[in-house]
């Protein structure tokens, strides 16, 4: 029986690049960060009738938490919040760039910085895929993998020995002194 030409194919490497990806809070902060903030702010709420209005904080926070996103798509990056919505297109990126684990800032040609909610390090290759060659990522080699290249001073790609440590003098021991004055013995 032959194979039906339509059916999906189950190579990864087959698989059409996404055309959209969407990085937002986790659901988690959605309910967490409004009760934990109901709960903290009840106590001052209760005093009077207009402290009540600190009520309102915890629902600023939830729609906040609801609306911060970032949309990357074939087209631009676009940053969704309690501001305007900020877009970025592909031809106007210069660099990402990165400070350890936190999000990253995009940085345009005309030297625009803005912050991509969501994204991180570990999200660069969803970014590479839907920019549509815009942006590219290879993954760094493995530890202990052959992608180490060779050392051209050598011959035969022979890594020369490492470099004795120079050997330091020891300091001799310091002569016992007596405190000045006193007596001994």
């Amino acid at each position: 029986m032959a194979a039906r030409s339509d059916a999906p194919s189950t190579d990864p490497s087959a698989e059409p690049a996404p055309q959209r990806a969407v990085f937002r809070m986790p659901l988690i902060a959605v309910v967490l960060l409004p009760v934990l903030a109901a709960f903290c702010l009840g106590p001052i709420a209760t005093v009077n009738v207009w402290w009540s209005l600190l009520l309102l904080v915890p629902v600023l926070i939830g729609v906040a938490v609801l609306l911060t996103r970032t949309v990357v798509d074939g087209q631009a990056i676009s940053v969704h919040g309690l501001r305007p919505t900020r877009r970025l297109r592909w031809e106007e990126l210069d660099r990402l760039e990165f400070s350890g684990p936190r999000w990253a800032v995009a940085v345009g040609t005309d030297e625009r910085r803005i912050r991509l909610p969501m994204v991180r390090p570990r999200d660069l290759p969803v970014l590479a895929a839907v920019s549509g060659g815009y942006l590219t990522f290879t993954a760094p080699p493995e530890p202990g993998s052959e992608a180490e290249p060779a050392d051209a001073d050598t011959p035969d790609g022979e890594t020369p020995p490492a470099p004795a440590p120079a050997a330091t003098p020891l300091a001799e021991p310091a002569e016992p002194t007596t405190p000045s004055g006193g007596r001994t013995g």
